[in-house]
This record gives C-alpha cells, structure tokens and sequence, in this order.
C-alpha cells in the first residue's frame, strides 16, 4: 500500500494505480480533490498531514511528491514515519538541498537508500510524473531531448556539479529492518521511483 501525499490534481496516483499499486491519495485542497475525480477518475481524501486518521504502520511506502517544502516537514516526517512500515520518497525541487531532506530523514530513523539528481540547469526536460512537461512525451524531438538531459546530467555528475544546478532531487529513505539475526531479506511492496 502506498500513500501519496500531497496528491494534488492526481496525477502520480493515477499512474501508480495503473501501475498495480493499492494507492490512498490525501490532499486538504478541495479543488484539487475535484479535479483529480474529473481528470483522472481518482478519489482524493480530505487529511492533514500532521494528524491522520490512519492506523500506524498502514502504508508500505509514503511518498512526498512536491509538497515537502509547502509545509512544516519535520512536523509532518512525525505522522510519515508514524504511518510507513517501510520506506518514504521525497520528490522536490532542489532549492533546500539535499542535505536537508537528507538530514532529516535519517533523523526520524531512515537509512537512505537512493538520492538522485534531475533536471541540470533548472531544465524541466525529464520532468517525469511531476508538473507539465514542456516537451510532448513522443517522437524524435522529445528522444533527443531526454538523451541530451541525460548526457547533461551525467557529465555533470562526473565532475561534482549535479547537486548544485539540479532543479529536482528524490530521496528515498527505508527504516532499519528489526531482525535478531543478520539475513538478507528485501522488503516487501519495494517501490522505486526514477527521475527522468
């Protein structure tokens, strides 16, 4: 089960949806609650983030799709790491910084797992699921746009440089498996998201 926070028109839900996902979406803006049931057929709950009447543990993964700067984040990593058996996803604009998703994750007791850069230079070429997309999603044009962004991105990679002209960041954090003994073992309802 995953929770998408912050869900918005419903975008990111829909495609999990479509993608075999069992998904509550959560937004406290009724118009966006509206327009997710019209444009995408998703229903959308009313709950604030801060105080949910969800049971604890009832999502294998909680994801924060471009919202986390758009409220008091460490209060609402409260109720997250509260609901979350097992993993949360931070997607965001990259004006706080890695470090700060980061640091505060790990502060609530997640290990990082994943943290990826996207969109050099503010270019929201590999947008992904996130906001409009300035290049249709088909054809040559957006082939070469992606390729190019992704050339882009790994050069700049290679000499250090992503983390500071990168428009988009996702952290994805997991709680510390409670085991007695050492064993390899790979968490159920595994979600992974990718940039781009």
């Amino acid at each position: 089960r995953v929770l998408d926070v912050g869900a918005g028109i419903g975008t990111l839900t829909a495609h999990l949806i479509e993608s075999g996902y069992a998904v509550t979406a959560i937004d406290g803006e009724p118009q966006f609650r509206t327009l997710a049931k019209e444009l995408h057929g998703v229903d959308i709950l009313e709950q604030d983030i801060y105080e949910t009447s969800f049971p604890d543990s009832s999502f294998d993964c909680v994801i924060l799709r471009e919202v986390a700067c758009q409220f008091d984040f460490v209060r609402a990593m409260k109720e997250v790491t509260r609901l979350t058996k097992d993993q949360v996803i931070v997607f965001q604009s990259n004006e706080q910084g890695s470090e700060y998703y980061t640091r505060i994750l790990v502060e609530h007791g997640f290990k990082i797992e994943k943290l990826q850069y996207s969109d050099p230079l503010a270019l929201p070429l590999s947008g992904g699921l996130v906001g409009y997309q300035l290049i249709p999603r088909s054809g040559l044009l957006y082939s070469l746009t992606m390729k190019c962004d992704e050339l882009l991105t790994m050069f700049l990679g290679a000499i250090g440089l992503l983390p500071f002209v990168a428009a988009r960041i996702l952290v994805s954090g997991r709680k510390p498996l409670m085991v007695d003994e050492e064993e390899e073992c790979e968490p159920s309802g595994t979600l992974s998201l990718e940039l781009g």
